[in-house]
Formats: C-alpha cells, sequence, structure tokens
C-alpha cells in the first residue's frame, strides 16, 4: 500500500503542469499497483523496450498464443490496447489501467465436442465465452488458428475444409483457448444436366465399398451425398433421370476426388439436328455407340483419361476446344510421298467444305505451316507412303479432353481426292472415332466405296460430341456414356 500512498501523494503535491519526472514517477506507481494484482512480471535485461512490452501484452500464464509454435494464425488483425500508445517505459508496458483484470484471472484451456465436416462446406464457430471480470480489450483479442492448415483453415470463425482428415481449431485469448476437434470427411456433389445444359431431375446412388446412399437432385439439378464414415477406394456412381427423353449413366471406379465437384451430362434417347444439310432430321442416339468398351474398338467418342483409380473412360469427351474453331488446316509440302500439287489441295478441299456444309458449322480454315515451326496447332495433311491403310490421323489431347494437333496422313496423292477417305479422316482429325457396321456412317474401319460423305447419323453423334463439350468445366465434367438403364426411368421417392 505503501506504493499507492505515495502516488497518491504525488497526485495532490503535483503542479498543474507536472515535469517530466513527475510523469515517470506517476507511470512507476501506477505499474507497482497493477502488479500487486496480477503479479509480478520481468524480462531480460538484454531485451529491447519494445519486445518487453509485446511479451508482456502476449504472455500469460497459459504461454504464447499457438501460431508462436508454428501453426497458422488467422489473418485477421489483432486488437492492440492503448498500452501501445504509453510511452516506452518498463512500468507503462502494462497498459493503462482501464484494460487492468478486476482480479487475478488464470489460464484456462478447454476441449469442444468434435464436429464432423464434409469438404465443400461450410462451418461457422461461435466466439468462446470470457471469464467474469475480463478487460474488454482482452475479450475482443481472439485469435484464431488451424493446428493442421492442410485439412482446414479458418478465419474470423469460419471453418474451410481443404482435405480428408482430422484437425484442430483453437479460439485463443489471454485468458484461456478454446480447442475444437473436426474431422474433415469426403462428400459426392454436383450437378446433372443434359446436353443442352438444362438440370435434370434424377436419382444418384453412390457405392464405396460396403457404404451406399443415395439422393435426388434438386433445383438446378444439385445434389450431395454425405457418407458417415470413411471412405476407402473408387466409387461407382449410377444416375437414373425421371425424364424418359434422357439416358441414365453409370460412373464406374470413379476416383473420390473427381466426385467432390462433378457435374454429370447426361445423353438424350435423341438428337435433333439443328443446323446444317441434315437439319431438321431426328436421330437415335445409343450410348453404346458413343463410347463402348468393345475390344475391336468401336466408338464415335473417344473419352480422357483420367489417370487416377482405374477408370478409363470416366472422363470428358475428346474434342477441340471452342476457342480453337475455325482449325487450321495446313498441307505439308516436304512430306514423304512427295509435295502435294494444287490440283490434290482444291479436291481436298472440295471434300473439306462439303464435311462443313454437312455439320452446319465453319471448321476448317486454309493456313501455311511456317518453315521449321514444330508446334503448329491445328491439323497438318502429308503424304506417306509406309502406312498400310489408305488414311490414318493421329492426334493428342490433354487430360482435360483438349485436342491440341492432329496430322493427316495419305498413302498416295490420289487419295487426296478420294472423298470417302478424305471424310473419314478429317473426322478423326475432329475427335470422332470408329463407327459399328450397324450404323450408317462414313466412319467404319474398312471404308464402303458408297458411302463418300457424312450420314445424317454421324453429324447427329458429331454435334452432340461439341455440344457435351460446351457445357463441360475443367476437371469437373463426367459424361454419362455407358448406360445404367436405358429402358426404365426412375420412379420417383
Amino acid at each position: 500500500m505503501r506504493f499507492l500512498a505515495a502516488s497518491i501523494a504525488l497526485a495532490a503535491c503535483a503542479p498543474s503542469r507536472p515535469a517530466p519526472g513527475d510523469t515517470t514517477a506517476l507511470g512507476r506507481a501506477l505499474g507497482a499497483l497493477r502488479r500487486s494484482v496480477v503479479g509480478e512480471r520481468s524480462a531480460p535485461e538484454t531485451m529491447t523496450v519494445a519486445m518487453r512490452r509485446d511479451s508482456l501484452r502476449l504472455g500469460t500464464r497459459g504461454g504464447s498464443p499457438p501460431f508462436a509454435h508454428g501453426a497458422t494464425r488467422d489473418s485477421s488483425p489483432p486488437y492492440h490496447s492503448s498500452a501501445d500508445r504509453i510511452p516506452t517505459t518498463a512500468d507503462s508496458a502494462y497498459g493503462d489501467p482501464a484494460d487492468w483484470p478486476t482480479r487475478v484471472i488464470p489460464f484456462t484451456s478447454t476441449t469442444a465436442p468434435a464436429i464432423t465436416i464434409w469438404l465443400g462446406d461450410t462451418l461457422r464457430l461461435d466466439a468462446p465465452p470470457v471469464p467474469d471480470g475480463t478487460p474488454p480489450s482482452i475479450a475482443r483479442d481472439l485469435r484464431w488458428t488451424s493446428m493442421e492448415p492442410s485439412v482446414a483453415t479458418v478465419a474470423a470463425g469460419t471453418v474451410t475444409p481443404r482435405a480428408p482428415g482430422t484437425a484442430s481449431i483453437v479460439a485463443w485469448r489471454r485468458v484461456g483457448e478454446t480447442v475444437t476437434p473436426l474431422v474433415v470427411r469426403p462428400a459426392i456433389r454436383g450437378r446433372v444436366v443434359a446436353a443442352d445444359d438444362s438440370p435434370v431431375r434424377a436419382r444418384v446412388v453412390a457405392r464405396v465399398g460396403r457404404w451406399t446412399d443415395s439422393a435426388w437432385t434438386g433445383p438446378g439439378g444439385w445434389f450431395v451425398l454425405r457418407p458417415d464414415r470413411p471412405l476407402d477406394g473408387a466409387a461407382t456412381v449410377r444416375v437414373v433421370p425421371d425424364d424418359p427423353a434422357i439416358h441414365a449413366a453409370a460412373l464406374d471406379d470413379t476416383p473420390l476426388d473427381r466426385l467432390a465437384d462433378v457435374d454429370v451430362v447426361l445423353l438424350p434417347t435423341r438428337w435433333r439436328i439443328a443446323a446444317g444439310t441434315y437439319a431438321g432430321t431426328t436421330v437415335p442416339i445409343r450410348p453404346s455407340i458413343a463410347s463402348s468398351r468393345l475390344r475391336d474398338a468401336l466408338r464415335l467418342w473417344h473419352l480422357a483419361r483420367v489417370g487416377r483409380g482405374g477408370a478409363p473412360d470416366a472422363g470428358e469427351a475428346v474434342g477441340w476446344a471452342a476457342e480453337r474453331l475455325p482449325l487450321k488446316l495446313a498441307f505439308d509440302h516436304d512430306a514423304r510421298g512427295g509435295p502435294i500439287a494444287r490440283a490434290d489441295s482444291v479436291a481436298f478441299w472440295r471434300a473439306a467444305e462439303q464435311l462443313q456444309r454437312d455439320l452446319g458449322m465453319s471448321v476448317f480454315v486454309p493456313a501455311t505451316v511456317p518453315a521449321g515451326d514444330a508446334d503448329f496447332a491445328g491439323i497438318v495433311v502429308t503424304l506417306d507412303p509406309r502406312i498400310r491403310a489408305e488414311g490414318l490421323t493421329t492426334a493428342g489431347w490433354n487430360g482435360d479432353g483438349d485436342l491440341y494437333d492432329a496430322v493427316v496422313a495419305m498413302r498416295t496423292r490420289a487419295l487426296l481426292a478420294d472423298p470417302g477417305v478424305v471424310t473419314h479422316e478429317l473426322l478423326h482429325a475432329l475427335g470422332v472415332g470408329h463407327a459399328p457396321y450397324g450404323l450408317p456412317s462414313v466412319m467404319h474401319p474398312v471404308g464402303d466405296a458408297s458411302t463418300t460423305r457424312a450420314t445424317a447419323e454421324d453429324v447427329a453423334y458429331a454435334q452432340l460430341l461439341y455440344a457435351v463439350r460446351a457445357r463441360s468445366r475443367t476437371g469437373r465434367t463426367l459424361v454419362g456414356i455407358e448406360s445404367a438403364d436405358e429402358s426404365a426411368p426412375a420412379r420417383r421417392p
């Protein structure tokens, strides 16, 4: 109490404008009074004043905040008390007397009940209560920290899961901390749409190991399945639409990370050609023809491999990106089979222009390959007498199904004027594969001399291919090309 009496006496005897020394003495007296309430604290003599101020302001009986030991801290700015604005004396480092506790408050650590959260969801945690008598400045100085930021992050109490696993979210104050354990699990969520991007009412059934769950799509075609247990392995998903005019689909052996945010595009049972030579014609669509897993590789579409989970045909349809159309088409005048004459080019372009009219879209534009350019992004036509077939097209695409180049090789110069062979190879260059022999098509593996141009079936499947690609989003779209049940629509719950 002698310090309190000294401070009162000093205040009573002080002149109207205190000298600097008097102010320092008052600060020392007030610091001594605070030490009598909250306990003695000291800092090493070698520590700077600024460092001592920070350690005293943040240090508690519970130690440093969790981010001081390697965890990531909340990005929101911390609260700064009025101690930051007091002259830097040893006693003023204790802060404004208005911020002092009214009693000694021990540091407490509590653990909240564990919470389960699924990828794609967010969670808002409430601020933990503070003990009675806590100064407002300390109550406001709340810091959120994730001890496992690769699994979940937190900002101002809002938790965002990042990957399956476990994490701890810490809410820290100078008077205590609350730890909330988290369990993050994968979810199967996405949107079911038709080839025209309209939402589809459908029942989605997923199976991973012994776990099975189902849900109906809601507004906009969105759905979500939240497993109640940890999942390990690839998933099988069946999508059965309520509309009999849309094919059902099955996605087999699909990695769970591909199903965290996915668009499932279902194919129609019939496609009406909107433009071109066959405009107004309606063609039946069979997913098994669009892309099947037959050993003879008769499929009109190719699908990008997802590269994981052993699912070779669960990716996006292969084709050119819309911004790349029309494609540059050039002739290789230094081909192994000799130069390509002007008459050969004219005959080739005659067949190419007929294909564009049949498709109802501009697909090709003349171009020249610059000398020494190995990165020509388009279609190159060349002569190669070494090939056995009449024509051979090679193309490359990335993991998202985007074609980036194609080479059309003809065995002889005479074949450059054969409209059936030219049309066949150009459709290959556009991403179209071989057709089964039961379908009228110019895309049979062995050509029919009577078919010299694309058929209505060729046009329908090619237009549908690019309609599906127009609705694709990189890394999200899975095309429902494998039929689960072509005859029975889903039943309403």
